[in-house]
């Protein structure tokens, strides 16, 4: 047997069923920051540093980041001395179906 249509037998009212809307200035109860710490790093980044991440087996390769910074310029300078080879086409056979 169906329902009737109308009003629902509920006595509650529709503004009561949503959740109340919560001030974007306020912090809730569950977000505990007592324990945070500014960010150690933002003095870099404001600097125009970049922050790359490695994959584990290639940072397990260097000690420091010293290191990564050294082998990354002597890359970047034999890259700016020798201009890339220049790649010939290939002829384009004709394949039979």
């Amino acid at each position: 047997m169906k329902k009737p249509r109308g009003k629902s037998s509920s006595t509650r009212s529709r503004a009561a069923k949503r959740p109340a809307q919560i001030d974007p200035d306020d912090i809730l109860p569950e977000y505990d920051f007592s324990g945070g710490r500014r960010n150690k790093y933002a003095a870099e980044f404001q600097r125009g540093s970049a922050m790359i991440v490695l994959e584990p087996d290639v940072a397990a390769a260097f000690t420091s980041a010293t290191e990564v910074n050294e082998l990354l310029r002597a890359v970047a300078s034999a890259m700016r001395k020798s201009p890339a080879p220049k790649r010939t086409r290939r002829a384009q056979t004709k394949r039979s179906a």
